[in-house]
């Protein structure tokens, strides 16, 4: 399964650890979605996990320099499934 996350902050620097996990395996990626002088920025974070059972547990963290951080958000969450078929959460 694939997981798609669309990552934007709308302040600040320093780079976003974004954090998905998925059924219990963990996938991190740092994103810098954000430019100065720009009023906002956002990068698509891909993550994949083989796993053969249904997905009963995502969930999403973000954190800057080791804190968690509220100017980030991640939005929405698209799945794509191993045979191709598409399906969103």
């Amino acid at each position: 399964i694939t997981v798609m996350a669309n990552c934007e902050r709308n302040g600040g620097s320093g780079a976003i650890t974004v954090t998905i996990n998925i059924n219990g395996q963990v996938k991190t990626a740092e994103v810098i979605p954000y430019t100065a002088g720009l009023p906002a920025m956002y990068q698509t974070v891909v993550f994949s996990v083989y796993t053969t059972s249904p997905v009963v547990d995502i969930s999403v963290s973000l954190r800057v320099r080791g804190q968690y951080t509220t100017s980030a958000s991640v939005w929405p969450l698209v799945m794509v499934s191993r045979s191709g078929n598409n399906f969103t959460n």
